[in-house]
């Protein structure tokens, strides 16, 4: 990762002081953070409502933080956000931690539609997957 920003060296940056570099690698920074926030809400819930947690994309390669000694007894969205936190950072495998991240939001495929990732995740089957792009695709047609 690129030198972390200070919020008022990312404030000055996003009111349009300085340099398109300097704006850029500020934008960078609040994305990556928001996609890491709302990854652990995602997980958090996923954990309260069903008991367990969202499954991976990378398989093996994504897991959890290895310090588990940090969310023993700790509520959902704690848990949840140690072991989200802990993903960009997490280089195992062919692909680097924000590859992780990200792909957890956006498919591989530029084909798949983005919300087949979460309901994969979230434990729908190939069939019921199918059922919502039809569902979706002819609500596109709606007027």
């Amino acid at each position: 990762m690129n030198q972390l920003k200070s919020a008022r060296e990312i404030a000055w940056a996003l009111s349009g002081v300085g340099d398109l570099t300097d704006r850029v690698e500020a934008l960078s920074q609040v994305v990556l953070g928001l996609l890491v926030e709302v990854e652990a809400l995602r997980d958090a819930l996923a954990r309260t409502k069903a008991g367990g947690t969202a499954l991976p994309v990378h398989g093996g390669n994504d897991f959890p933080c290895t310090a588990r000694e940090l969310v023993e007894g700790k509520a959902a969205y704690p848990t949840a956000y140690v072991d989200t936190a802990f993903v960009p950072h997490n280089a195992a495998g062919p692909s680097g931690g924000i590859d992780k991240l990200v792909a957890r939001f956006f498919p591989e495929d530029s084909h798949q539609p983005r919300e087949t990732i979460m309901l994969r995740r979230l434990g729908f089957s190939r069939v019921e997957i199918a059922r919502f792009l039809e569902a979706a695709r002819d609500a596109e047609r709606y007027t």
